[in-house]
This record gives C-alpha cells, structure tokens and sequence, in this order.
C-alpha cells in the first residue's frame, strides 16, 4: 500500500493550474492521498471530482474558502472522519479518516508559536484510546540539528519531534535515514532547506513499511514550493486498524 502527501501550495495554482496539481497527484499511484494546503474553494472542487472520477473516496473538513486545510483521498471506503483539533481555532488542520486498516491523520500545522497547541493536540490524541495509527502532512516543524540548512533559522517546537517518542509515535523516514539530510521545502530567497514534510507512525506502523522517501519532481518542476512524501507498506487484504 501506498501513501503519498503533498502540500499544493495554497489550494493549487489558479486558473487551469489544479490540472497539473491532478496530474501529479494521480503520478503517485498512491492508495492514500492526504492533500495539504487544500482549500475549499472552485480549485478544490475541481481536484475533488477528478480524484473521484479516477476511483478515489474523499474527505475533507468544511472550512473556509480562503483556508489551507486538508484533503484525504482512499481508494478504501473511509469508514468515518473528525478533527483532532476541534476546540482549536482552525480544526480543519488535523483531519483523521478511518480507512479500515488505520487511522491515517492529515496534518497541516501553522507557523511559527501557533502550531504549538496543535503539536499538543497531535500528543494528546496519540496517547488516546483511538488514536491514530499515521499522521502525515506538512507539520512546519522539523529537529534543528538534520531537518534545516545551517544557515536556516531555528524551528520552533523542533523538541516536540522528540516528544512523538514518549506517546509511541516513529519518525518513518527519520528511522530509516538516521543521519541523512534531505528537505522537503526551500527557501527561494535564502537558499536554504527545511525537512517540514512528515510521516509519524506507531511501530506497528513502522514495522509495515518497506520505504520512505521524498519525491522532489513536484518541487523541481515548481508545480508548488513542497517535495512529496511517499510511504509505502506492507498492508494484507483488510489489516485491522493498526495500531
């Protein structure tokens, strides 16, 4: 099974540019899609029907127009859906679907200090009895020592990628690639490079997945600013939820 996350860029370029977003999403051949900075808006529905229309059950949380949020495409039937985040001012930033074989949760974190009650949000859940089973998307947050360019300004709540550990949370490409440094969005005017693009898994989780790594060609080809993370695992028929 394959899982793919990518952040489109404020809801997908303008005009006839969400074909392009459409087409990259469909290149993933990925059995999960979780869409970040979607938006709920012409653009958005457009990347709906074609997501659709090429076999895949969506949601989405019902937010403004004008708001990034996010977006899960399954070509399983999602079971049922809620916000992890729902006492926070913008709920439609931690999405989770059961798609049957897990809990996958759509994360599209603020900058900067207003990401913080999310991060809490994130532990709280993890550490629940229906917690989630995969959180990815764009988290805007990365460690200072291997997710940013030495010359790159410190994250803020970089010690919460410690903290996932205490709740059973793995960092899947992290794991995998102990001391690499690879980024998945750049800084145009300071040519320097942040990892903000995550995967977070419980170790049943972890012990499926057979890769993790980023696709850059989104990136490169200016499609949007965000590199693409694929997952893939080992999932048999219907897993049960994996916790």
């Amino acid at each position: 099974m394959r899982v793919a996350t990518w952040n489109i860029r404020h809801g997908g370029a303008a005009g006839d540019g969400h074909r392009r977003v459409v087409g990259t999403l469909l290149g993933f051949d990925a059995d999960v899609l979780v869409v970040t900075e979607f938006r709920t808006n012409d653009r958005g529905a457009a990347i709906v029907v074609a997501l659709q229309k090429a076999g895949y059950y969506t949601t989405n949380p019902d937010s403004p127009p004008n708001r990034n949020s996010v977006l899960i495409a399954s070509r399983t039937p999602i079971a049922t859906t809620q916000s992890l985040a729902s006492s926070l001012p913008d709920p439609w930033r931690l999405w989770m679907a059961d798609l049957g074989w897990g809990r996958v949760t759509g994360v599209y974190m603020p900058n900067q200090e207003r990401k913080l009650p999310y991060w809490d949000s994130v532990i709280s859940a993890a550490s629940g009895p229906n917690s989630p089973c995969l959180l990815i998307g764009d988290f805007n947050t990365g460690r200072n020592d291997l997710d940013k360019a030495d010359n790159a300004t410190a994250l803020i709540g970089a010690e919460y990628m410690d903290r996932i550990g205490e709740v059973g949370l793995i960092d899947l490409w992290r794991s995998r690639h102990p001391d690499r440094r690879e980024y998945s969005w750049f800084s145009t005017p300071w040519n320097n490079g942040f990892r903000l693009d995550h995967a977070l898994g419980t170790s049943r989780i972890a012990a499926m997945v057979t890769d993790c790594r980023y696709d850059h060609a989104p990136r490169l080809e200016r499609i949007s600013d965000h590199s693409a993370l694929i997952v893939e695992l080992a999932v048999t028929g219907t897993a049960t939820n994996a916790r």
